[in-house]
């Protein structure tokens, strides 16, 4: 079983998982299954979702894999009150290369002009990749 179907059977038996899922998180272990977890949450559109994934992403008490994880649930979750905290990724040089770019989608998902500078600089910054593409694609978005 690949890691995509053990998330989708943990967010389809919500009932089932969601308070060890959170328990998991919160613990902020490396293992496999707090990775796993975070990502689960990111399908879970709730406050407290949302809640565990802000105090996880900016922590540097934690794992960098682990608020890797809680910065793309929050992307996933397209969580205006993280708005900073996306914004900061697309310039961290720690997370992993992929951050960014989600960070930088989901920004123009949540639609805020609060990202726009942001953004910005990362479209000046990288004219010619794949983060600066989506950057001026985010900037359409809430400019449209």
């Amino acid at each position: 079983m690949t890691e995509d179907e053990i998330v989708a059977r943990l967010v389809a038996h919500r009932k089932a998982t969601y308070d060890t899922i959170h328990e998991i998180v919160a613990t902020g272990t490396v293992a496999a299954g707090a990775l796993l977890a975070l990502r689960a949450i990111g399908y879970w559109d709730e406050p407290r979702s949302v809640e565990v994934a802000l105090a996880i992403a900016p922590d540097p008490t934690r794992d960098r894999m682990v608020r890797d994880e809680a910065i793309c649930a929050l992307c996933q979750l397209e969580a205006p009150e993280a708005i900073d905290i996306l914004c900061a990724a697309m310039t961290d040089p720690e997370v992993h290369e992929t951050v960014p770019w989600v960070c930088a989608t989901a920004l123009g998902n949540i639609g805020n002009t609060a990202a726009l500078p942001a953004l910005e600089a990362v479209s000046k910054a990288h004219p010619r990749g794949d983060l600066g593409s989506r950057a001026r694609g985010a900037i359409e978005t809430i400019r449209g």
